[in-house]
């Protein structure tokens, strides 16, 4: 695609900004701004840092009149949440269908011209438009707010208009042409950039988080907006629209692209090129260190496959074009120059020097896209410009130059380094690992190790190329985009003094709103909450789009990953770096810190929900999540997701731990503190007979932690004694509220009454436990108390037919029935039966032969009385095995 072609809808292509020297780009991820990175001696012809940030699709005109519809509907209704819950699923049928209609007619106009005057929207590879909102811009008070929008609206409409003279409307658009983006919503409002002040300034020293960081290439940053000032900006191709011909074709599907995610495996030893962390000694350990510029933080290796598994994000490599033109095409065998970033880190695969300067050269990685040794080339055993495709099998080169000559290396297999020597072992194609030379893996240890680079052909390695899912790769990105979030808002407070905390909470509030950690937190609330947020919503199916209520079935995948990453550990670490700088005491006068705590804990939560890898990477944290477990941040629900299912605590608990969450659960009343007793009573289906003993000790002597139930006949009420100022709570009150708001909604969004009702019926959830696996003398101290527990049979029964009740306190009563009075033991044991001969006779030839002896499991023998069938009559005498 030569740069005179017109541009086509569906191209890929991104924006220059010349008279500024750098690309628009965008945080897709997190923040979902539009911005421009200046870099000194720009050139537009090669690969600029973060090039997959600056990829843009160029789509028709969409339409959005069934979402402004239901936009206006919501307003007259003034409902902050959207429309009527009973007119939700048929407004999400609307603008399923709207959105589905959009798409059908992006693919219709794939590959149709774009001309002056046209309405395009401009699409970022993450599938969100580039939309102008109406917000005051943070840098220009005469501008509007420009930012990435899910679906669109109104507000993505821009009008393509010639920046030069020479073009003139109805003209097609060609490459390399000058053009302005013209707001259609808005009047006189031009796609922009605030270049008179920067967000980020290197040379004026323009504070910097540890998250919003420039490139070390890059000198500022600046916002887009929409303003009257308009800016030119130079279309450049980098992939052109799928040819609808082409695309039916399945092959054209499998090629490797620029900007492709990919692994590099090596069949010959079964292991994948990695970047790892050094003294990495778990998952995710190390990971959330800021990258240097050298990339000293990190080693490449060679890891085997079962150690890759539990971090093969660290496997994955974007393969990136030298050339910026066509940068997203088809890569070609050696003919093209290619940079290879590692995902996680950012870093870039680099050629370096041997141990001491001489030897076999070796991978290194560095921050810096034009540093020395960072170009590759691929080459394939087929023609030159062979195209690669996914799973082909290729060889890895870089040339440098190195006292004149130009010398290429070819990367190649290689084994442990000697530490004292500093001599390499290969281990060759057909040949066995030298018995000679030192190995630093022993047994246990992970199966990595160093490769190298080497002049020989016949050295080199050849390795399989294989295309990672973009929506798992894009999924990794942004889950370390989070973790850069988080990881840097941790050191940022690790980094700050801790301030002197005072016992009085008048005096504390104003001292922490003043300090640097109230600052910086509240510089990176919106990116932290933003992260957080999607990143808990990740972990389970579900429609529920606020994070803190959000329940379904676990995705297995999406947690395992948030482990693997290291977003686990650095929530651990964040949450004790807050309370550095602030008594537990105080996190009630501080919204921010609440807020922040509680969407942390909910994650640790969630990520534990049928995750056993995932809590046992957390039992080294549950000493703080006791020490947290009073204030209502949400650490006893994450607690108790630990503690679900978990044998290794729960098997190892101790009476005075029990007796500690038997006094909170007493004091608080909450049904959080039940809930980690009840996880106290069974581990894998299998009760815990110590726990349930002493828990019904303890409620039998502590009768005020257990509410007075009176059952009458058209309703339910609790008293609670430990909480006078509720009073009696009316189940049918409950049932007129709306059950499903009560128990749905977060604690804190309902009142204390309703907090005492889920109270009650976790509690009554508790009785049912503690007689699990048939604990009869746990139930008989029960059943002895039935009167003021309200667990009588008649009570229950009751209970559970009273109409005016809400349904969930009637299936607790119908449960208690089953669990009590139901399942009871068998008085009478049972033998049980390995095989019986039943001889069957007719009526003429039965005479005495009415019994047979049955031969039972312990040994002992039972007469049994053999009944005859005349439709069996012929069948004669047949062995029958157990249960036949």
């Amino acid at each position: 695609m030569k740069a005179s072609k017109v541009v086509t809808f569906g191209d890929c292509v991104c924006l220059v900004v010349p008279d500024l020297g750098g690309l628009v780009a965008s945080d897709a991820h997190i923040t979902s701004t539009v911005y421009v990175d200046r870099r000194e001696g720009f050139d537009a012809t090669v690969l600029n840092h973060d090039q997959h940030r600056a990829r843009f699709f160029l789509t028709p005109k969409l339409s959005y009149s069934t979402a402004k519809a239901v936009q206006k509907h919501s307003k007259q209704q003034r409902k902050p949440d959207g429309v009527l819950p009973q007119e939700a699923a048929a407004v999400e049928r609307l603008l399923a269908d709207e959105r589905a209609s959009n798409a059908r007619e992006a693919a219709r106009a794939n590959g149709q011209v774009v001309h002056y005057g046209s309405i395009v929207q401009i699409q970022d590879a993450s599938g969100k438009f580039l939309t102008q909102v109406k917000n005051i811009s943070q840098k220009d008070a005469t501008a509007m707010e420009t930012r990435l929008s899910a679906h669109g609206e109104e507000g993505s409409w821009w009008k393509m208009v010639a920046a030069d003279a020479v073009r003139s409307d109805g003209e097609p658009v060609r490459y390399s042409d000058r053009v302005w983006l013209q707001s259609v919503k808005y009047h006189n409002c031009f796609l922009s950039v605030c270049a008179s002040s920067p967000l980020l300034d290197r040379d004026a020293g323009t504070p910097q988080s540890d998250f919003v960081r420039l490139h070390p290439g890059c000198s500022q940053r600046f916002e887009t907006n929409a303003s009257a000032r308009a800016r030119k900006f130079q279309i450049l191709p980098l992939r052109a629209a799928p040819n609808k011909k082409v695309a039916a074709d399945k092959l054209e599907q499998h090629l490797v692209r620029g900007f492709d995610v990919v692994t590099f495996h090596q069949r010959q030893n079964d292991s994948f090129l990695c970047a790892v962390a050094r003294g990495e000694g778990s998952e995710g350990a190390g990971s959330d260190e800021a990258p240097s510029d050298q990339g000293s933080g990190r080693t490449v290796e060679w890891v085997g496959r079962e150690d890759r598994d539990g971090r093969w994000q660290e496997s994955l490599w974007r393969v990136t074009k030298l050339a910026l033109q066509n940068g997203g095409e088809t890569l070609k065998a050696g003919s093209e120059a290619v940079l290879l970033q590692h995902l996680t880190s950012g870093l870039y695969l680099q050629q370096q020097p041997g141990k001491d300067g001489w030897g076999p050269s070796r991978l290194g990685l560095t921050l810096e896209v034009y540093s020395e040794g960072c170009l590759w080339m691929v080459e394939s055993d087929a023609e030159d410009s062979h195209t690669i495709a996914n799973a082909d099998c290729v060889w890895l080169r870089t040339a440098t130059v190195n006292n004149g000559p130009a010398l290429v290396s070819w990367l190649a297999s290689g084994d442990d380094m000697d530490t004292e020597g500093g001599s390499a072992h290969m281990r060759l194609p057909g040949m066995e690992a030298s018995s000679s030379a030192p190995s630093r893996h022993s047994a246990g240890q992970p199966s990595c190790c160093t490769p190298l680079l080497t002049p020989a052909l016949e050295d080199r390695v050849a390795v399989v190329v294989s295309v990672v899912e973009a929506g798992l790769a894009a999924k990794v990105e942004y889950m370390v985009d989070a973790l850069h979030v988080l990881s840097g808002l941790r050191r940022s407070l690790e980094a700050t003094t801790p301030m002197a905390i005072s016992s009085s909470s008048e005096r504390t509030r104003p001292v922490f709103d003043d300090s640097a950690a109230a600052a910086i937190l509240q510089q990176f609330r919106p990116w932290a909450e933003a992260a957080l947020q999607q990143l808990i919503c990740g972990c389970s199916r579900s429609d529920d789009s606020e994070a803190l209520t959000r329940e379904g079935p676990p995705l297995h995948d999406h947690q395992h990953l948030l482990r693997q990453v290291g977003l686990l550990d650095c929530s651990q670490h964040l949450i004790l770096a807050i309370f550095q700088h602030l008594d537990l005491s105080q996190v009630a006068f501080t919204p921010i810190v609440q807020r922040l705590c509680k969407l942390l804990y909910r994650l640790l939560r969630q990520a534990c929900v049928q995750n056993r890898e995932n809590k046992l990477s957390l039992l080294s944290f549950v000493p703080h999540m006791r020490a947290h477990r009073d204030v209502q941040i949400g650490a006893d629900l994450a607690m108790a997701e630990v503690y679900s299912e978990t044998p290794e605590i729960l098997r190892a608990l101790g009476a005075q731990e029990l007796e500690e969450l038997l006094g909170m659960m007493r004091e608080r009343q909450s049904e959080s503190a039940v809930l980690l007793v009840l996880q106290c009573c069974h581990v894998l289906d299998k009760p815990l007979r110590n726990n349930q003993d002493r828990i019904a000790e303890w409620l039998l002597a502590h009768m005020d932690a257990v509410p007075e139930i009176h059952v009458g006949e058209s309703d339910v009420t609790l008293s609670f004694p430990r909480v006078p100022e509720v009073g009696v709570v009316s189940a049918n009150a409950i049932l007129q509220q709306g059950e499903e708001e009560v128990l749905g909604s977060e604690v804190s969004g309902i009142g204390k009454a309703e907090q005492c009702f889920r109270f009650a019926l976790k509690l009554f959830e508790l009785f049912g436990r503690l007689v699990m696996g048939w604990n009869e003398g746990v139930r008989s101290k029960l059943l002895a108390r039935q009167a003021r527990l309200g667990i009588g049979l008649v009570s229950l029964q009751r209970m559970m037919a009273c109409k005016e009740a809400p349904w969930c306190l009637r299936a607790v009563a119908a449960d208690l029935i089953l669990r009590l009075y139901v399942e009871a033991p068998p008085r009478v044991p049972v033998p049980l039966l390995i095989k019986t001969r039943v001889l069957r006779f007719g009526p003429e030839s039965r005479g005495s032969r009415d019994s047979t002896t049955v031969v039972c499991a312990n040994g002992s023998t039972i007469e049994a009385q053999i009944v005859t069938d005349a439709q069996h009559a012929a069948l004669g005498a047949r062995q029958y095995p157990q249960g036949g």
